[in-house]
């Protein structure tokens, strides 16, 4: 019975700690509301999300600048177009 209510703890607190809100991405939703989102093709909106590296160096022709020679550089084109995905309304 103890190891039960360990369990159940254990899974309200995940909860918890996963509804924390972003004000930020509540500001960007109010700003973005008008958009019609179902314009975007592709379902990512660079304006939207934050630029942790600029992408337009990663254009899909190898050159020695667009070089991912490390996965941070990896993580963090990964993590740039993971923020820009918009949801279609």
């Amino acid at each position: 019975m103890k190891k039960i209510l360990i369990i159940i703890q254990c899974f309200i607190s995940l909860n918890a700690f996963c509804q924390t809100e972003d004000p930020l991405r509540d500001k960007l939703n109010l700003i973005f509301q008008p958009l019609n989102k179902t314009q975007i093709p592709t379902g990512y909106l660079a304006e939207y999300g934050a630029e942790f590296t600029p992408l337009h160096w990663y254009n899909g022709i190898l050159t020695d600048s667009n070089l991912v020679f490390n996965l941070n550089i990896f993580k963090m084109i990964y993590a740039d177009v993971e923020t820009d995905k918009i949801v279609a309304a």
